[in-house]
């Protein structure tokens, strides 16, 4: 994985060389570096590069602090190293954002694997989230779909509920009042005009007044 953009932070300047040194050498370029927590939070949230080397005990604010800080507003894979094992410092660091943890001294070959993996584990983790956006999206979709489709079926159910009413009013006209089915249809129409109300409530009207009063 060659020509990351990294940052280093580091407050010894001899280990900070060291590092530039075996960076230059894996064709990674160093686009900046500190020596203390706060100044390292600040150029990074500036410089945005691909990955960033983190010192765990600097100045300033230590590395998991600066981490932490950084992760907050910005989705990059961070690489914490640290001189000796201190129990806080890796309980803190599990429960960081970071993703690879190096203990000195570091060679060449510790600092390839740490960036190779924390890269692309951070590939990784940027696919997976994008998986997940367009998932969430499509079902998003597929709901309103659905949400369309139920109204249709709601309308066309209460379209043919409808006829059908309208349908018995037919049949009471032309049963009870010996009206040619035409003539029944264009009473319904007339009196929906006439009283302003849809054709289905003229023809519940007359099914009432068939029901109540038997005609």
């Amino acid at each position: 994985m060659d020509n990351l953009r990294v940052f280093i932070a580091e407050d010894d300047p001899v280990v900070l060389m060291g590092c530039k040194s075996m960076l230059r050498i894996l064709n990674h370029t160093i686009c900046g570096s500190a020596m203390d927590g706060n100044s390292a939070v600040q150029s990074v949230l500036e410089l945005k590069p691909d990955i960033v080397i983190m010192d765990i005990n600097m100045p300033g604010c230590d590395g998991i602090t600066a981490a932490d800080q950084i992760t907050e507003k910005l989705d990059i894979p961070i690489i914490l190293v640290t001189g000796y094992q201190d129990e806080n410092f890796i309980n803190r660091s599990t429960k960081s954002r970071v993703y690879y943890y190096l203990q000195k001294p570091i060679d060449e070959y510790d600092l390839k694997s740490a960036i190779s993996i924390s890269y692309a584990r951070h590939q990784d983790s940027l696919n997976l989230r994008n998986n997940l956006s367009e998932v969430s999206s499509r079902l998003e979709d597929a709901h309103e779909e659905l949400h369309e489709v139920k109204k249709e079926l709601d309308t066309t159910k209460q379209a043919l509920n409808d006829r059908k009413i309208i349908e018995k009013a037919k049949g009471v006209l032309i049963d009870k009042f010996g009206m040619p089915e035409v003539a029944a249809m264009k009473y319904l129409q007339t009196t929906s005009q006439k009283k302003n109300i849809k054709i289905v409530a003229v023809a519940q009207d007359i099914l009432r007044a068939d029901k109540e009063f038997n005609f």
